[in-house]
């Protein structure tokens, strides 16, 4: 047997795959003996028969037709084992000996990953040892058994390396390595001595290209006899891309577990019967139960209480079934393993080739806080209401937000008159603002201490006139101010009456003074005379003066009698007016009060209805219109127009405001509806206009919403009903 027919057999027996030689027909030549452990056949069963008689039936005609076109092939096809189990193979067919011969290389694909590259042969050098050798996908170096000396490289070094093969046949190991141990000479000699012993290697190695970058490649030294001499043969497979992907895999699996058992939540990963397979440790802080416990023996649903089951499981059911998809967020309550309750937000997801992946915050404390922060808001309103005196709170601009049942009977004015649309300026006196104004400004430059207490005059709707007691407090951490105003006219009254009866009662004791003075003198005068000259005196008139004094004594308890009787006697909610309106008389106050407020900018209106009456609240339609047209010129940009277009429904008008601004993300659509809510776009305000504008336009039983508009910016529809059906006058809510 010659060398290249030595090599060419050689290298077939060490190809990863099943390596074979046919004839221009397809007959086998020579089969590895490596075809006992890819089909279960022994190489001497394989040659001088048809290699498509190892073929399911069905990968026959292929098989033959491309051993029959001579030219390279590459393809799947479903081998028959021995044992009849069908095996999938990739094939890769190759001319050899001037096209007389064909190299048939396979790979079995059955159950595992495909570890040959596709194959680039380049077959034009000499006979079949060189296009056999050639025709490896990976690197095929050839070494001397006693000092590591490259003999011989194929044309896939070339490739991977950058030197020719005339090149190679003078370079190191070492010209080929990083140098960097432990890859560099001394480890690489030390590795090829052992496979010179025999002993096959397998390793992961750093090595250096001509152009000096570095990549990963994988050798298997062998022990193999060319042509009747030992050598030691190299094959090497670039590993570069598989090892970056394993690295990437590596550092993503880092990430996930970090975010794991970082993110503040507990995470639990389940298989699709909802047992847990993986859990962090928060599951441990908010179920009770540690990684251990819960791992292969806890399923989900243990954990969720028994009134929230049912909920729990047809989410779960319908993102397994894909009824549901993305992210699904719920509440829930969790039974602990104390048998405590625990408020969570629940989020669940379907996790592809696993189960579902489902996180949960404890909410328990935030819960406890709301219904907390519900009984202080309840408190507060109660006290509010119960003070006895009328109370408003007033901004830092002097306008009027709230006030109680005791201001509107106090002034005369609803609750709806007058928050929002009224300053506290407004119910004094003329004579007392300016008075009022420097006592504010003096209180927000913390010039004067609160609670700071005034009297002023004020104003009832009628025009009569209320003096009053006003208190003014600030509220910790708010821009507002609460003001007290206690009705002091009675007592004014009382203190001009006191004042009279006072004059009266000067009188009076002047009077009493007058009475008192003589028996008093007279008990003085009789007392003294008596104890001077008692033993002197006759009986007669000692007697006479006893009597006098007597007298006197019963004087002065009448009066003072007198007195103690005169004591004792002187202490003796949104209300809508709905009235038919035309639309168009709505607009066009809207839009006229618009061109006042943005002079420069261009509305059109545009109607898809006949103008017709609708039953409403003018003035408060008024106001939801002007709310959302100017939030549109607010925060459209300069010479935008905006649009207004009004269209009929089966039920109700619909009437939608579009602007160019710069939009309003998902998550925040509902949200900008709640009160005090800021969006994040840099004009700031109170967050009170699209609450009210909700509360008004539900209050005529319509409805309030926002969706994006094409190209940009933001359209804001709301609805009302053609026709009301109870009465005239409609209670709002809300507000």
């Amino acid at each position: 047997m010659g060398l290249e027919q030595d090599l060419e057999r050689t290298l077939l027996e060490n190809l990863p795959g099943l390596g074979m030689i046919l004839d221009g027909q397809g007959k086998v030549l020579y089969a590895a003996s490596s075809s006992r452990e890819h089909l279960g056949v022994a190489p001497e069963e394989m040659e001088g028969n048809l290699i498509t008689e190892f073929l399911v039936e069905e990968d026959r005609c292929q098989l033959r037709e491309a051993i029959s076109a001579g030219s390279r092939w590459k393809g799947e096809a479903r081998f028959l084992s021995a044992g009849g189990e069908t095996r999938y193979h990739q094939i890769s067919i190759t001319p050899i000996w001037e096209g007389r011969g064909r190299l048939l290389i396979t790979c079995d694909m059955t159950g595992c990953q495909q570890e040959l590259e596709e194959m680039s042969i380049e077959l034009n050098l000499y006979e079949a040892y060189r296009e056999i050798f050639d025709a490896v996908n990976d690197v095929v170096l050839v070494h001397d058994l006693h000092t590591g000396a490259i003999l011989d490289v194929n044309r896939r070094f070339e490739e991977m390396f950058g030197f020719n093969r005339e090149e190679a046949l003078g370079l190191s190991v070492e010209d080929l390595s990083s140098g960097e141990a432990p890859y560099d000479q001394e480890n690489a000699v030390r590795l090829v001595r052992r496979a010179a012993r025999g002993e096959p290697q397998l390793f992961e190695w750093r090595a250096r290209r001509k152009d000096g970058t570095l990549f990963w490649v994988e050798v298997n030294l062998k022990r193999a006899r060319i042509a009747g001499t030992d050598r030691v043969l190299a094959v090497v497979r670039d590993i570069d891309d598989r090892k970056r992907s394993e690295e990437e895999l590596r550092r993503r699996e880092e990430l996930y577990r970090a975010v794991f058992e970082t993110s503040g939540t507990a995470m639990i990963i389940v298989d699709r019967k909802g047992t847990i397979v993986e859990a962090n440790q928060m599951v441990e802080e908010i179920f009770g139960v540690t990684r251990e416990e819960a791992v292969g023996k806890k399923r989900y649903m243990d954990f969720i209480a028994e009134n929230d089951l049912p909920m729990v499981k047809e989410i779960s059911r319908k993102l397994m079934t894909g009824e549901l998809s993305g992210p699904q967020r719920y509440e829930a309550r969790a039974v602990t393993g104390d048998g405590s309750e625990k408020f969570l937000i629940c989020f669940a997801n379907v996790l592809p080739g696993v189960g579902g992946l489902a996180s949960f915050l404890d909410v328990t404390e935030i819960k406890r806080m709301e219904k907390a922060l519900k009984a202080s808001e309840a408190k507060y309103r109660t006290i509010f209401e119960s003070t006895g005196t009328a109370m408003y709170l007033v901004r830092r601009d002097g306008i009027i937000t709230d006030i109680n049942a005791e201001a509107e009977k106090l002034f005369g004015y609803a609750r709806e008159e007058v928050v929002g649309k009224m300053g506290y300026a407004d119910l004094l006196h003329p004579e007392e603002v300016e008075r009022a104004k420097d006592f504010s400004r003096k209180i927000l430059a913390g010039e004067l201490p609160t609670p700071f207490q005034y009297e002023a005059r004020a104003l009832h709707r009628s025009g009569r006139v209320i003096e009053a007691i006003v208190t003014v407090s600030m509220l910790p951490g708010r821009e507002e101010s609460v003001l007290s105003v206690v009705d002091i006219t009675d007592k004014k009254e009382y203190e001009r009456e006191l004042g009279r009866r006072a004059q009266e009662l000067k009188d009076f004791v002047s009077m009493a003074a007058h009475e008192l003075r003589h028996p008093a003198t007279l008990l003085k005068g009789y007392s003294y005379t008596l104890r001077r000259a008692w033993d002197k005196m006759e009986r007669e008139m000692r007697e006479e003066a006893l009597n006098s004094i007597d007298e006197a004594t019963e004087r002065l308890v009448e009066l003072v009698e007198e007195l103690l009787d005169a004591s004792r006697v002187e202490r003796g909610k949104l209300t809508l007016e709905l009235r038919p309106v035309r639309l168009d008389e709505v607009l066009k106050r809207a839009l006229d009060e618009m061109r006042m407020r943005a002079p420069d900018r261009r509305i059109i209106l545009e109607k898809k209805v006949e103008w017709e009456e609708v039953e409403l609240d003018l003035d408060h339609i008024l106001r939801v219109m002007v709310i959302l047209l100017d939030n549109a010129a607010k925060y459209s940009p300069p010479g935008e127009e905006i649009k207004v277009i009004v269209s009929s429904r089966e039920k109700d008008i619909l009437i939608s405001v579009l602007d160019r601004g710069p939009g309003i993300p998902e998550e925040e659509r509902e949200k900008i509806f709640d009160r005090f809510y800021q969006s994040g776009n840099g004009k700031k305000g109170l967050g009170l206009g699209l609450y009210i504008a909700r509360g008004i336009v539900q209050a005529h039983g319509g409805r309030i919403w926002c969706e994006p508009r094409n190209g940009c910016g933001s359209i804001f529809h709301f609805t009302l009903p053609l026709r009301h059906e109870d009465g005239e006058q409609r209670a709002g809510g809300g507000l």
